[in-house]
């Protein structure tokens, strides 16, 4: 969101934006689309050029592509024929390599963007690029810890003859107690860290069962 409040502000003529990433195969998801004539979703490439874009991968450099400007860059006939009158492209590089592509577009004739944009672009590219980074790793890590949860409840209910399931139904319940709490227009008397926090607590109750011995 502050990404795009950025575009907008330092890009008046922008109309259109996407920020795209590379998933493990190789293809491109949307991570972000907006349009102001239309939801962008599954009309992305009715804006962007996928040439483009696939050339900002290949070479990891911006660029900047207006039709009414001779240019070198090769794109389809059906971009030729779409709304975008101009557009810019960066690749969205992190630590280890290219995260995906931000992409951004002026459908208004003669609101294109000059080639002092590209250098600014691109430096807002690798801002996202470091946000988008952190936010990877952030999922990435609570996949991880979500996993270890898992496999530790799996230790309990087996180590405690629990019926399976039972530690996840204990956290469902409790959750959903803490979020009736929380009622829509309501002020939050959770927030959504100690809603995790809870569950996490709920999940892990009868951790200290496993200092018993089995007689007991």
């Amino acid at each position: 969101r502050h990404i795009a409040a950025a575009v907008f502000r330092l890009f008046p003529v922008t109309q259109c934006l996407a920020l795209q990433i590379l998933d493990p195969e190789g293809g491109l998801v949307s991570y972000v689309t907006y349009c102001a004539d239309s939801h962008a979703g599954t009309e992305l490439y009715k804006y962007f050029s996928l040439d483009l874009i696939r050339r900002v991968l290949v070479e990891q450099e911006p660029i900047l592509f207006s039709r009414d400007v001779p240019s070198s860059l090769t794109v389809s006939s059906d971009f030729l024929k779409g709304p975008t009158r101009s557009c810019m492209h960066a690749p969205l590089m992190g630590q280890f390599g290219t995260l995906g592509v931000f992409s951004v577009g002026s459908t208004h004739p003669g609101q294109v963007y000059r080639k002092d944009d590209l250098a600014t672009f691109a430096s807002l590219a690798s801002t996202a690029a470091l946000a988008l980074g952190q936010a990877i790793e952030r999922q990435r890590s609570d996949a991880m810890f979500e996993g270890m949860l898992r496999v530790l409840v799996d230790v309990i209910e087996l180590r405690t003859y629990q019926k399976p399931g039972h530690a996840f139904r204990v956290a469902a319940f409790a959750t959903a107690l803490a979020e009736a709490l929380n009622p829509d227009g309501a002020p939050a008397k959770f927030s959504s860290t100690e809603l995790s926090e809870l569950r996490y607590a709920a999940l892990l109750h009868d951790v200290g069962l496993l200092s018993l011995s089995p007689e007991v």
